[in-house]
């Protein structure tokens, strides 16, 4: 994506100045530092969402406000990032950090960014050998369905 972006503002400096073909020296340095932008924006990007994760993810379990809620909600949808927290919608965003058992419970919810579909935080899980209160396994089979929309 990087270099097709960088070889589309060459070529418009290309059409510019129609003298050859083949790229010349100033136009690869174009290009090279077209890139070298675009990567420094996409890992830029990639900072900044990773810390908006973390922030989110620590302030879940604290008691925040409504307010507090909407706002990193409304700045996740802003960013295309999707916080999960049903492991059975894709297990691998999650990892097991603690306890045994077949029942697990979400310690923190995982984080995918949309626009590039990469992991950008894991979820935690903890194993225990008793299903969480109040919720027993076709319950949580239920409440997975409605967050995959089905």
């Amino acid at each position: 994506m990087v270099r097709q972006l960088a070889t589309a503002v060459v070529r418009e400096l290309s059409a510019e100045s129609p003298e050859s073909s083949e790229p010349g020296p100033a136009q690869r340095s174009v290009q090279a530092a077209v890139r070298t932008v675009v990567l420094g924006e996409f890992g830029t990007r990639a900072l900044f969402a990773a810390r908006l994760c973390e922030t989110d993810a620590h302030l879940r379990g604290e008691d925040l406000s409504e307010t507090g809620r909407e706002l990193l909600d409304d700045q996740l949808t802003q960013l295309q990032l999707r916080r999960i927290t049903d492991p059975a919608a894709d297990p691998g965003l999650f990892q097991v950090v603690e306890g045994d058992g077949e029942h697990l419970v979400v310690l923190r919810a995982a984080y995918r960014d949309e626009v590039t579909g990469k992991l950008v935080l894991a979820g935690h899980l903890r194993r225990q050998r008793e299903a969480p209160p109040g919720q027993c396994p076709e319950e949580r089979e239920d409440s997975g369905r409605a967050e995959r929309g089905q």
